[in-house]
């Protein structure tokens, strides 16, 4: 922190049980963006909002975001909760508690579906398929609690167009729902791997 703290960006903010977190945000003129690369928080009950290319989201770079634990909700339109585009790496790690990732109400996967929404994340990567670009690798690790994961279509482990996408969770009664291309899938030269390690869980 201090004077390195300064030169790197580094915002510092304090909740109300006295827990730092951290958002460091980098562009090459050294201005702030609401696209914060880095996120560190080290425990209490979250709420992450946003609608795009956020929360662990990496593209021609890395995404993290770190929570140490409590009952959290990340809630976002597409393109996040540990998602990569190409050369990029997004890592989302939740060290436990009882938590929600929900993806979609941005954008309509149309015209193929009118009622259903692409999502990309939840531990996924997507290429550029007709611009013959790769992705990356995008991942998503709970380690443990009753999870819930929401999503219509591409998210949950999946990986589109040379990449991929992992949802690693370490235990709990957890909920995995999505409609299309997802829940541990790889479309077009790509792997999706979803691992769950015990619970009661329902798919």
């Amino acid at each position: 922190t201090g004077a390195n703290a300064a030169a790197l960006n580094i915002t510092t903010a304090s909740t109300s049980a006295g827990t730092e977190n951290f958002a460091l945000r980098v562009n090459d003129d050294g201005t702030f963006t609401d696209s914060t690369p880095f996120v560190v928080d080290e425990a209490g009950n979250d709420s992450y909002h946003s609608m795009q290319a956020s929360k662990a989201h990496g593209a021609w770079g890395v995404g993290f975001l770190f929570d140490g634990g409590g009952r959290d909700a990340y809630r976002a339109g597409r393109d996040s909760q540990g998602m990569a585009r190409t050369l990029g790496v997004g890592l989302l790690e939740d060290r436990g508690g009882n938590d929600l990732y929900y993806l979609g109400g941005e954008k309509l996967h149309q015209p193929l579906f009118e009622d259903q929404y692409l999502c990309f994340g939840q531990g996924a990567s997507c290429g550029y398929r007709y611009e013959e670009l790769a992705g990356g690798m995008g991942i998503l690790h709970d380690s443990a609690g009753n999870d819930e994961y929401l999503s219509d279509i591409y998210g949950q482990a999946v990986g589109y167009w040379y990449s991929v996408g992992h949802l690693w969770e370490g235990g709990g009664n957890d909920r995995y729902s999505c409609v299309q291309y997802g829940t541990g899938a790889g479309i077009h030269l790509a792997s999706g791997y979803l691992l769950d390690l015990g619970g009661h869980d329902v798919y």
